[in-house]
């Protein structure tokens, strides 16, 4: 089993994310209480704020996903494949996304690439799909 380190540097920028987003829906929750606290409860409000921080942040969090992803990409092509393996080539077909596919073409580094590609776009997806999903449930206006 490997040993799992967390370096600080690595957790500012999410927990600054977070204080962002916290104190956004504050001020959604707020300002939607203080001009119809007839009409809409509480709990209403704080549903709909978070639906609104979820959607938007995932809009934020696509694009820094899909750069992860033409990294990591790239990384792939100049460190990871064996030797003798190109990206233009019968091996992969002539189509350089099926090193994603095939992990007998790279080395122990590329198939670290491959993996940190592949979780990026799947987590690209699901929050596109979480996003489409949460559209539907915001009313329109």
């Amino acid at each position: 089993m490997r040993h799992i380190r967390v370096e600080k540097r690595y957790l500012y920028v999410p927990l600054l994310t977070i204080l962002l987003l916290v104190s956004l829906q504050a001020l959604i929750i707020y300002s939607v209480s203080s001009k119809t606290a007839s009409s809409i409860s509480l709990a209403d409000s704080i549903l709909f704020s978070l639906i609104l921080i979820i959607y938007w942040g995932s809009f934020i969090v696509a694009p820094l996903l899909l750069i992860r992803f033409l990294y990591n990409f790239v990384q792939l092509f100049r460190k990871g494949c064996k030797e003798g393996v190109k990206a233009f080539s019968i091996n992969t077909l002539f189509n350089p996304l099926n090193l994603l596919l095939f992990p007998s073409l790279l080395n122990d580094e590329g198939r670290s690439y491959r993996r940190r590609c592949l979780v990026a776009l799947i987590l690209f997806f699901s929050l596109l799909l979480l996003a489409l999903y949460l559209a539907k449930l915001i009313p329109a206006a």
